[in-house]
């Protein structure tokens, strides 16, 4: 507010050496109809609600608008606003004319009392009215107290519409329970887990054997005695096996993996690997050498 002693200029004009802006400031109470599309939930809904303006926010640059029917808060900042017409205002006269307030005789220090009647029910245009009930003790004994009855509405309490009577209305509770097995369980798995079990049985012995000869005979490793810088990388078998069409076992097969988690890239290995050629990269590299005329060595 201008001051007198600014010169009759507001403390924001004369720090900022501007006029402030006045465009935000609207008339408390009136009809704003804000944007709600950040608040929708389906496409079908209204795009905007007449509402209540309240006031503004204060952890941003936006407006507080009260729809009456569903008592909710919006906060928005594109606002359309009627500033002449003020909707709380036709809830007022009708409360008004509806309410009856006795005049009590003038005391010395009169203590008043609502009390609220139970005869009434509350209809929906006034359902922001509250009951409120003021009881003060009295300070001495010549102080007399004064009650004033107001009729204010009461909030409608919901009946039942049907004669059904549930469970849980004659406390009868079922506790539920929780089935962890199925109709078809699944069958014990027989690959084994570990070199010790595969060991046991004769077939899978000669799939250990078979990989152990593969390996050799392809000289995909060579053996040297290990120097106490270098990592060791452990290995271990991985038992499968392949079944038909109709369920029956088709092989045992068996490989012998190294156990990657325990090295460290960059220090253990620098790059890596895949020997997998697809078909479609082998007839890529095929027509190009037909369409050049190159030959394949």
């Amino acid at each position: 507010m201008p001051s007198p002693i600014l010169h009759h200029k507001s403390p924001f004009q004369t720090l900022f050496a501007a006029a402030p802006n006045y465009l935000k400031l609207r008339t408390f109470g009136c009809l704003c109809l804000p944007w709600l599309k950040p608040y929708h939930t389906h496409k079908l809904q209204p795009k905007s609600v007449p509402c209540v303006f309240l006031g503004y926010s204060n952890t941003q640059s936006a407006y507080l608008c009260f729809h009456l029917p569903t008592q909710r808060l919006y906060i928005s900042w594109y606002v359309t606003f009627g500033e002449n017409t003020f909707p709380l205002q036709n809830i007022i006269n009708q409360s008004t004319s509806k309410t009856s307030l006795p005049v009590a005789p003038p005391v010395s220090a009169p203590l008043l009392q609502l009390v609220p009647p139970t005869n009434l029910v509350l209809p929906a245009p006034v359902s922001i009215i509250h009951q409120e009930e003021l009881s003060l003790p009295a300070s001495n004994s010549d102080t007399t107290v004064s009650t004033v009855q107001v009729n204010l509405p009461a909030p409608v309490v919901s009946q039942r519409q049907h004669n059904m009577t549930t469970r849980s209305m004659n406390n009868i509770f079922v506790p539920k329970q929780l089935h962890n097995t199925t109709t078809h369980p699944l069958p014990d798995s027989t690959e084994p887990t570990c070199v010790s079990q595969a060991l046991k049985n004769p077939f899978w012995r000669n799939a250990m054997s078979e990989e152990i000869t593969t390996l050799l005979n392809h000289a995909v490793c060579d053996l040297v005695p290990p120097a106490a810088s270098q990592n060791l990388i452990g290995c271990k078998f991985v038992f499968q096996t392949k079944c038909n069409p109709d369920g029956t076992i088709s092989r045992y097969k068996a490989r012998l993996v190294a156990k990657g988690f325990n090295q460290r890239p960059g220090l253990d290995y620098s790059q890596t690997f895949s020997p997998v050629v697809k078909p479609a990269t082998i007839r890529l590299i095929l027509s190009i050498v037909v369409m050049n005329g190159w030959s394949l060595r």
